[in-house]
């Protein structure tokens, strides 16, 4: 439900950096001002977040990653079996799929394992692994999981075999001991590789075999599966993670794997060599996702594995209605998440909210958890039975660690893992109500104050006659924003609305035309039919983009908050 807004932020930025970042990179005060807003502190660091100079990755600095490499190279020779065991989600599948095709085309005698959200649950699982030892397959290599799995690893030891993990999940107090285990955020590496994601570790770790054994085709082609997993899993766009999704985006614009052409086809992305990071995060990856959510994983594999393009379409048109299957429950929960919140939370009180019901999806739980961080601007964590116990999702807001929040509640939870805004969890039912008090306690500890809405930040503010398409074009090379490095946010105030209606099937966007002097724009504020109709004069937080209609070239204002002119 979208308010007019009370106020927004100006970010903080030195104006003296603003003026030598102008003057030695050669860019206008403007999109210095967004590097500087960035954390960029000097011309070097500028010229690097520019792409002139990248992070180039060095495999060797992550810990662990030689004592993997050379034990799985070792395997060429003896032709023994390795199998890769992935994980559900799109960081999960893109892993799997990197690792096993580079391995599969440089001779390696490998598997994949992927586990069913449903039936083996998050992670290691020990069934799974009796299967696989009972195959003969003695060699395990985990991608974007494992960290947390101490149990796991002691029963596939006790069974003979050898585990190997690639993660990137925040590690526990007590780690499992596998023959080698490789995570970023255990420390040991360089700042700027500390947020890979689980498909940038997997990726790490193939450069690394690469030097050591190098194969026929190498590993640059794969980089297209490390800007999606790393994007869709949100990890940060900064360091080494900056340069690796910059590269793969240029490789999906340039030679698109017909897995990708497939799904973009279905997904409506008009120009591949034009994809950018919102491309993927709002329409590939998602995709990607809703198989593992609604379904099996693997039809995501499947796709990125594709050799032909009528493959490839087959598995592309299987994603797309998983998706739609996946929207529909998402919808459905989320009417009964929001009217169970009104019932039972105080909004005035409750700095975390935890809600329960029998018969949620587990495969959505955690994108309405999402949603109702939005409303509520508080950690949400919804849970479903699953057999006798609530297992269920959370999200945070920024500036809320939801991973350090559920360490106080440890005792309670049969099992929690996760990042600081998304975590998952499992809790006997009797401890339900004792979690909820031990979690709102939590996040007050962590001083966050649910009494009023958080500001929103701008990074500049402009007159309606400064956002021409030469200012669309200079942002562009922010991209790839996302996580860690957030899109650009614009404010101009008190423009005057010329015209406003309503758009789309359900009448839920909400299109302006607003005017300054003799500038006119068109703005465009997806899903805020609610705010409908505003007042005639307002001030706008906005992200400029292009928007091509029958053919034309046009500058739209994509609106974040609408308010009075004259409170901004």
């Amino acid at each position: 439900m979208h308010h007019l807004e009370d106020t927004w932020h100006l970010r903080d930025a030195d104006a003296d950096l603003i003026d030598r970042l102008s003057y030695e990179l050669g860019i206008t005060p403007l999109l210095a001002r967004m590097l500087a807003v960035r954390g960029v502190s000097d011309p070097q660091a500028g010229r690097r977040y520019l792409g002139h100079e990248p992070y180039e990755l060095d495999p060797w600095a992550l810990p662990g990653i030689e004592k993997a490499a050379r034990r799985l190279a070792s395997t060429l020779e003896t032709g023994e079996p390795i199998v890769v065991y992935g994980d559900y989600d799109a960081d999960g599948v893109t892993s799997t799929s990197l690792l096993f095709s580079y391995l599969a085309r440089a001779g390696y005698n490998v598997q994949y394992f992927l586990p069913h959200r449903f039936e083996d649950g998050y992670g290691m699982n020990c069934n799974a692994l009796q299967d696989l030892a009972d195959r003969g397959l003695k060699l395990v290599v985990t991608v974007d999981n494992g960290v947390s799995s101490v149990h796991e690893v002691e029963f596939a030891t006790s069974r003979g075999m050898e585990v190997i993990i690639t993660d990137h999940h925040t590690p526990p107090e007590i780690l499992p001991t596998p023959y080698a285990l490789i995570n970023p955020r255990l420390g040991g590496c360089p700042p700027e590789m500390a947020g890979l994601a689980g498909v940038g570790v997997a990726y790490t770790l193939a450069c690394a075999l690469e030097a050591i054994a190098p194969s026929e085709h190498g590993v640059e082609d794969l980089l297209d599966l490390v800007a999606i997993g790393s994007i869709a899993d949100m990890a940060p766009l900064t360091g080494v993670n900056r340069t690796l999704v910059g590269r793969g985006l240029h490789l999906i614009a340039t030679e698109p794997r017909p897995g990708i052409q497939a799904l973009a086809e279905i997904a409506n992305i008009n120009s591949l060599a034009a994809i950018n990071a919102g491309d993927i995060g709002f329409r590939i990856g998602p995709r990607i996702n809703a198989a593992g959510r609604m379904d099996h994983p693997e039809v995501g594999l499947k796709l990125f594995l594709s050799e032909t393009l009528d493959d490839a379409r087959e598995f592309a048109l299987e994603l797309d209605r998983l998706n739609r299957l996946r929207q529909e429950t998402s919808k459905r929960v989320e009417a009964e998440a929001l009217m169970l919140a009104e019932l039972e939370v105080d909004p005035a009180k409750d700095s975390a909210i935890v809600l329960a019901k029998e018969d949620w999806h587990h495969g959505v739980i955690g994108i309405v958890a999402a949603r109702l961080v939005e409303a509520y601007a508080r950690p949400v964590i919804l849970l479903a039975l699953d057999g006798d116990h609530w297992k269920g999702s959370g999200r945070s807001p920024e500036g809320v660690n939801l991973f350090k929040a559920l360490e106080a509640s440890r005792d309670l939870l049969a099992r929690w893992g996760g990042h600081a805004q998304a975590a998952g969890v499992g809790l006997s039912q009797e401890n339900l109500e004792a979690f909820r008090a031990r979690l709102n306690q939590a996040v007050q500890q962590q001083g966050l104050d649910v009494s009023e809405r958080p500001p929103r930040y701008v990074d500049a503010e402009v007159h309606l006659a400064e956002v021409t398409p030469q200012v669309v074009r200079e942002l562009a090379w922010l991209q790839p924003t996302g996580q860690g490095n957030p899109e650009p946010v614009l404010a101009v105030r008190e423009v005057k609305v010329v015209k406003q209606k309503l758009r789309g099937k359900e009448k839920r966007h909400l299109f302006l035309e607003v005017q300054h002097g003799l500038e006119i724009r068109e703005a465009v504020g997806f899903n805020m039919g609610t705010l409908h109709p505003v007042p005639e004069e307002i001030s706008l937080t906005f992200t400029p983009e292009f928007n091509y209609f029958n053919g034309q070239l046009k500058v739209q204002l994509r609106l974040h908050g609408v308010s009075q002119a004259g409170q901004a």
